[in-house]
This record gives structure tokens, C-alpha cells and sequence, in this order.
């Protein structure tokens, strides 16, 4: 079959209902036996089912190396495929879009046509995103900049957020920042992970890259979103959110992460004090991790940075003195001294003074003048 679409010029696609037909001469009568068959065939490589993505739920395609082809012709760095989708800096149009896959996939005998379905299965594996005036976003053609430093980034961000013009809600804007550390991210995972942030509703894209974006609402929010990666392989999604209250918009942000990298390892989640955001350079120090918060829920926090501790914004946090309190270094000096004699006096209180000199202080001769000095 797959030869004779090919002759006919017509692209390895089929209806599900022609799937159907040669099951049936093949034996495969019921609904079971059918999913049967086209899973093994999918995970042989044989063919593809789109049933998630509008527009091809009944189609089936035969040659899913036809398919590689086709998205290949969008991710490129052929100067002539470029030029042909009218593609600068990862952006193009719609109609480019899809005037290239109507080339390549043309209407059927039936006159059927799969071009919509086509697109919305790229956006669907995060290769393109619809933004606003008929315009796409190609994520994987976009500028590189995820070795670009981190203090830019804020650098950019802070301003943007200094530089709004236009009536604003009255009310103080604060600043919510978390970094999410991660182990090994797939770029196809990144791209799907920027199609969903800039598919948030009532945003406005004010500059996008490879794998980031900055944003702005019509509150005046501005979101930044960016992921870096470290020597240790390691890669970390930054985000940060200026608003009145940005804690609604992270959690946003932080369940669409949630959604996207489930299955994919979170080693740490950094949450960065806001005043150490907008006045410092990047600090390991100016942050908190969430699993000593989880650990430390009722405790009041401060952020503990070097050029002075200060309370977090939006919390009290605890007393900060000025000096040790009286005794502190004589106790950190003779901690180690301490800790054994502690020891031995739970266990005489408890058991008696043989079985303080038997566990605390051990047996034998050499061990009775210990216990008996601490009787005395």
C-alpha cells in the first residue's frame, strides 16, 4: 500500500476505517484484537495513530519516516527551506507554515486533506506554537541562549519591570522568583514546556528564545521563564513573576512544570528571597530550599544572605542578634566533651549508676574512677 500511495503521489496516509477493512481480512474482527495489532505496529515502527490530536483522529500514517521527513522540513538549518517558510530567528507564519505541508501532503483522491491535522500535531509535540497576527514560533530555531548567564537575565527582567508605561492597578508590585533543578531535559520536552508557557491566557510575548521567554499581562505582571544549563549536566528552570500578588501566577507557572516533567527527575526547588533578587548578583546564599521549608513549615523565615540577614518579604522572621548569646562559644567549644557525660547522667536517672557505667562509660577497672567522679 505504502507503494502504491507513493506512486500515485498521494502521502502514507490511510483512514482508520481502511485500517480496519485489512484487519478484518487479516482475522482481526474485534475492537481488541485491532488496538492489539496497531500497538505492536506502532512499537515496530510500522505506523502511527494520532487519536489525541484534532484532526487526525481518523487517520492513520503508514510511513512514519515520511513523518520525520515532513517535520524536518520546519525544524531545518537548510538556507532553502528557510527562505520557503520566510523563517528569522525561529519565527514564521501560519500560511507559510502551512503552505510547506501542503507541498509535501496534498489532498487526497478522496479529497480529503490532512494539513490542519499535520500542524496541530507539531504543536501538539511543542515543534510549533500559534502566537498572535497569524504568526508561529519554531522553539527549536529560536536563538540559543540557555549558556547565557543568569545575571542578564535578571538584568533584563528587572528593567522591563522599571519600564512599563500605560495605566497600571494601583497597589505595590513584589517580586517571586524559584529555581527548579532538574536532571537530564530532552530539548523536546523544553519545547513543549515554552509552547504551554506562551499559550497562557491574556499574555503578551516580549521576547522569546531558546528555551525561555519574557511576558508581560495587562496587569502589568511581567513573567520570565528561562533554563540554564551547569558543567554538572545539571539543567535549572528559572522563573520569576512581578505583581501584586505574583505567588498566584508561579503557581501557576509551577503546575504547568508540574504537568510537563512528571516523569522527570526534580532534585531541589530554590526559592529566592525578593529583595536579594532585585538588589544582588545571583547567590546561592540569597535563596532557600523547599525541602528545608517542608522540614521547618511553622518556623518564621530570614534570609540569611552575606552582605546581612533580613526577613524574608511577607514574613516576620525570627529575632536576629546582634552577638552570640552568652555562653554560645564556650558550648561549641566543648560540645564534643559535653555530649558523653550528658550521656551517662540520662542513663544513671533512668537505670541507675551500674548501668550508666556499663553503657555510657563502658566495663572494667580502668572505667569505675570516671563514673565515681560523676556521682560526686
Amino acid at each position: 500500500m505504502r507503494k502504491a500511495l507513493a506512486s500515485a503521489g498521494e502521502p502514507p496516509l490511510i483512514t482508520l476505517g481502511e485500517f480496519e477493512g485489512m484487519a478484518k481480512r487479516c482475522s482481526l474482527k474485534t475492537p481488541d484484537d485491532l488496538r492489539r495489532c496497531m500497538d505492536r505496529l506502532s512499537d515496530m515502527g510500522e505506523l502511527r495513530h494520532f487519536s489525541e490530536v484534532p484532526g487526525l483522529e481518523s487517520a492513520v500514517v503508514i510511513d512514519p519516516k515520511w513523518l520525520a521527513d515532513l517535520m524536518a522540513r520546519i525544524v531545518t538549518t537548510d538556507a532553502g527551506r528557510m527562505a520557503e517558510l520566510g523563517m528569522e530567528n525561529g519565527w514564521t507564519s501560519m500560511k507559510a507554515l502551512e503552505r510547506v505541508v501542503q507541498s509535501v501532503c496534498p489532498a487526497s483522491s478522496s479529497g480529503g486533506s490532512w494539513v490542519d491535522g499535520l500542524v496541530r500535531l507539531m504543536q501538539h509535540c511543542g515543534l510549533v506554537c500559534a502566537a498572535a497576527n497569524e504568526m508561529a514560533v519554531v522553539p527549536p530555531m529560536l536563538p540559543d541562549k540557555m549558556t547565557q548567564s543568569l545575571k542578564s537575565h535578571r538584568a533584563a527582567l528587572v528593567e522591563q519591570s522599571g519600564s512599563q508605561s500605560g495605566h497600571l492597578p494601583a497597589g505595590p508590585r513584589r517580586w517571586w522568583s524559584a529555581q527548579y533543578k532538574y536532571g537530564r531535559l530532552l530539548d523536546h520536552r523544553l519545547s513543549r514546556l515554552l509552547c504551554r508557557l506562551l499559550l497562557l491566557p491574556d499574555v503578551e510575548v516580549l521576547n522569546v528564545w531558546r528555551f525561555g521567554a519574557r511576558l508581560r499581562r495587562p496587569q502589568g505582571d511581567v513573567l520570565a521563564m528561562t533554563c540554564t544549563r551547569r558543567l554538572d549536566k545539571d539543567y535549572t528552570i528559572h522563573v520569576a513573576v512581578c505583581a501584586q500578588v505574583p505567588e498566584l501566577l508561579g503557581a501557576r507557572v509551577s503546575a504547568l512544570l508540574g504537568e510537563e516533567l512528571a516523569d522527570v527527575e526534580l532534585k531541589d526547588i530554590q526559592y529566592e528571597c525578593a529583595a536579594c533578587f532585585v538588589d544582588t548578583e545571583p547567590s546561592e546564599t540569597g535563596s532557600y530550599s523547599a525541602v528545608m521549608l517542608r522540614r521547618k513549615a511553622a518556623a518564621k523565615l530570614v534570609c540569611e544572605h552575606p552582605d546581612g540577614p533580613h526577613p524574608v518579604e511577607g514574613t516576620p522572621g525570627y529575632d536576629i542578634l546582634a552577638a552570640d548569646a552568652p555562653g554560645a562559644s564556650w558550648l561549641r567549644t566543648h560540645a564534643r566533651g559535653l555530649r558523653p557525660l550528658m550521656r551517662a547522667m540520662e542513663l544513671m536517672w533512668r537505670h541507675g549508676p551500674q548501668e550508666a557505667q556499663g553503657q555510657a562509660g563502658g566495663s572494667g577497672e580502668a572505667r569505675r574512677p570516671a563514673a565515681t567522679a560523676v556521682m560526686s
